[in-house]
């Protein structure tokens, strides 16, 4: 159990690669494991770790592992995996996993089907989000705060922003502060930043209290919109009101500063954030490389990203190498950096992660470093001696 326990500390860090190689330990000795209930955490919390890799076979194989040592999936190993897939943008295997759950006569529960909807949410898919929130009130699962929260979250991302907006207004469940969040922060996703903040300026004087959150998620917005002014404005309110700023929030203002392309703002948040005593993660510093891609600041970019890794000790994601593609593609970089950066890229795109930008990243660097070849080819060439002609005279000249 302490061996587990600091397994999922490693996982909430974001030292993805460490946790995997010990709980696949503890895996390979679960099945001597006296304990049942023990065993199944351990099977769940290594199902979980591959479903968060996207790693859909070995999902599938632990799962195999569980029924054959006597730990049967309950609900709360198939919800994780939902959850985990899900934010892995894989909706159809958390489709998959879904209905294997209901097909082993586990019934699935109100933080099953909230799962469901934010991995529906997350993949942008209306029809499939309408299709699970319907059948959650068939099954006789109530909605809470959060499923509105999530199912709101579903409609946005998939464009309905009018049928968002009539469902926070009508119904009963979605009158809290996560839905109407969720709404500020689709609008925002959609480019309607003004009707965002009226939809702010709403929730204040419909007696709902703006959490750190909201006032994240309102800067995200601004962010998205290239609203720097914006951004740092709803920041002083956000201290004015006596709120204390989290690594979400610092996140969400330092990725307004890198959009805007003002790199010196972004790291002056980022001190603010170390000033602060709070641990700066991947995103953090996803959004510092994109911040130096944007003003093509090639040395400093690398060195934010070898603190990420060395001093922090953080694994780089898909994000990471995107923003480091851009530095390279903007500079020209085609050293060992910039080949480690497109091999990186390719081994993402043979896994199949679906990513924006990564294929068209992927040809960008291609481009670059072939032209950088033909430019090698050329300049040898010139270095060249060109060959002396001799011309015969005939005998006796």
């Amino acid at each position: 159990k302490k061996k587990l326990k600091v397994v999922r500390a490693m996982r909430k860090k974001g030292k993805d690669t460490e946790a995997m190689l010990e709980i696949r330990k503890l895996g390979e000795i679960a099945s001597t494991v006296p304990s049942q209930p023990t065993r199944v955490q351990i099977y769940n919390e290594w199902a979980i770790q591959e479903a968060r890799r996207g790693d859909w076979d070995a999902v599938l194989a632990v799962i195999g592992l569980m029924k054959t040592n006597d730990a049967h999936p309950d609900v709360l190993t198939y919800t994780a995996i939902i959850d985990a897939m899900g934010k892995r943008g894989m909706l159809h295997q958390a489709k998959q996993c879904f209905e294997s759950m209901r097909r082993a006569g586990v019934r699935p529960n109100r933080v099953t089907f909230n799962a469901m909807l934010a991995a529906c949410a997350r993949a942008g898919s209306v029809e499939t989000g309408k299709q699970v929130f319907g059948e959650m009130g068939a099954s006789g699962v109530k909605a809470n705060e959060m499923t509105m929260g999530a199912y709101v979250d579903c409609l946005v991302r998939g464009g309905d922003v009018e049928e968002a907006a009539r469902v926070v207004e009508t119904h009963p469940a979605a009158q809290g502060l996560v839905p109407r969040t969720a709404l500020i922060s689709g609008m925002g996703r959609q480019g309607l930043i003004d009707r965002a903040l009226e939809e702010f300026e709403k929730l204040k004087t419909s007696g709902l209290t703006p959490n750190v959150k909201t006032y994240t998620t309102l800067i995200h917005a601004c962010g998205l919109n290239e609203r720097l002014d914006l951004a740092l404005s709803l920041y002083d309110s956000l201290l004015a009101a006596g709120l204390l700023p989290d690594v979400m929030l610092f996140e969400a203002l330092i990725a307004a500063c890198a959009t805007a392309g003002d790199i010196d703002e972004a790291f002056r948040r980022y001190r603010e954030l170390l000033s602060r005593g709070l641990p700066p993660n991947r995103a953090v510093f996803n959004s510092l490389i994109h911040a130096c891609a944007k003003c093509g600041k090639a040395t400093r970019a690398f060195v934010v990203f070898d603190g990420m890794v060395s001093a922090e000790r953080i694994e780089p994601n898909v994000s990471t190498y995107l923003a480091l593609a851009n530095v390279c593609l903007m500079v020209g970089i085609t050293d060992e950096k910039g080949r480690v950066v497109l091999e990186k890229l390719q081994e993402y795109d043979a896994k199949g992660v679906q990513k924006a930008g990564l294929k068209e990243k992927i040809a960008g660097m291609r481009r670059i470093f072939e032209a950088h070849a033909a430019g090698e080819e050329l300049a040898a060439r010139a270095q060249r001696p060109t060959p002396r002609r001799v011309t015969s005279m005939g005998p006796g000249v």
